[in-house]
């Protein structure tokens, strides 16, 4: 079934503020739509575009192994937030 009909889904990402399809993202972009997944609202990518660079940068660093959260629910990774 589609993500739309799929009530385990609260999240549908959204392309459009990129202007383009879904499957036409680059890597930054698809980590900017995932950073949003923890609220979509106040991390939007269109509305407050400073704090979805931020959480993008600790994703980042994440995914680079610079940083690891801090415990299960660290969901903003708090420690990735300086610079190494």
């Amino acid at each position: 079934p589609s993500m739309q009909h799929n009530s385990f889904y609260c999240f549908k990402p959204d392309s459009s503020d990129f202007n383009k399809e879904f499957f036409e993202l680059t890597r930054e972009e698809y980590i900017a739509l995932v950073a949003m997944i923890i609220g979509p609202n106040a991390l939007s990518v269109s509305h407050h575009p400073e704090k979805n660079a931020e959480r993008v940068r600790r994703i980042e660093r994440l995914l680079r192994g610079e940083c690891q959260p801090a415990g299960l629910n660290d969901v903003n990774y708090e420690q990735c937030s300086a610079s190494p």
